[in-house]
């Protein structure tokens, strides 16, 4: 990889294989949510509801889709990754962590802004693709 493409976090990756998305909210536990485009499954997992952990198949319009919005989808993380707190806390009550993996690398954002327009499209791109409401 060049220098400039690894000091450039806001690269998108073309050929998205892996999305994994978790959500922490103090007090409320965590959702995790895992997309495989290459293998067509998505998992969901909750904390404080156990009968809504599963495992789904995707049909390739959802895939095709997904990869649309994340073509679409400006990858720019609005925090340094130095200035994120990563533990949930009275202090801190909310932390999300988005991974993009394709192309032989991983690309990480994360923050504690819950309302922070690039997690909105993410998750809104999550929920779409599942046909479910995923958080809280």
């Amino acid at each position: 990889m060049s220098e400039e493409g690894s000091e450039n976090s806001a690269h998108i990756i073309h050929k998205p294989e892996i999305i994994e998305c978790e959500y922490s909210v103090f007090r409320r536990g965590y959702v995790h949510a895992y997309i495989n485009l290459e293998r067509r499954l998505f998992y969901w997992q909750d904390s404080n509801q156990w009968n809504k952990n599963y495992v789904r198949s995707l049909s390739e319009e959802k895939v095709e889709n997904a990869q649309k919005i994340l073509h679409r989808t400006p990858f720019q993380p609005v925090l340094r990754q130095d200035e994120v707190i990563k533990q949930v806390s009275e202090t801190c009550p909310f932390y999300w962590k988005i991974s993009i993996r394709g192309e032989g690398r991983v690309n990480s954002y994360e923050g504690n802004d819950p309302a922070d327009e690039f997690l909105r499209k993410f998750m809104a791109m999550i929920e779409e693709t599942s046909d479910l409401t995923l958080f809280w």
